[in-house]
């Protein structure tokens, strides 16, 4: 599957861990995840990007590439989540790499079962 290659999952545990606030974190994701971002995003400076990924090299101390990697691999993640896992979530789990902060997997997919309703609509 073309998209899982651009999950990062390390990138993502990086500035997950980073941040302060889980409700600073589902916003990061909810922008990333829902965003149609496929095609457009190169720059961190892309105009349609929203405030609260604009800023996050800042907030989490991420150079621009890894903040475009996160951003990337958060949508990526959720497509993946909306193909394989709406039924069973083990599939998507299990590509997760084996050292994966747990709380952190937990929380991810605690969102996606939250953001997925959302976007069915366009993916």
């Amino acid at each position: 599957n073309m998209d899982f290659q651009t999950i990062n999952f390390p990138i993502i545990e990086e500035a997950f861990l980073a941040a302060e606030s889980k409700d600073y974190l589902y916003s990061i994701f909810v922008a990333s995840a829902t965003g149609r971002l496929d095609a457009e995003i190169q720059t961190m400076k892309a105009n349609n990007l929203p405030e609260c990924l604009k800023q996050l090299p800042e907030q989490l101390g991420l150079s621009n590439d890894k903040a475009l990697t996160l951003i990337v691999s958060l949508h990526s993640l959720m497509k993946e989540y909306i193909s394989t896992s709406m039924v069973d979530e083990t599939v998507l789990a299990d590509k997760f790499p084996p050292d994966f902060k747990k709380q952190l997997k937990s929380f991810l997919f605690k969102q996606m079962r939250e953001v997925a309703p959302l976007m069915k609509t366009y993916i």
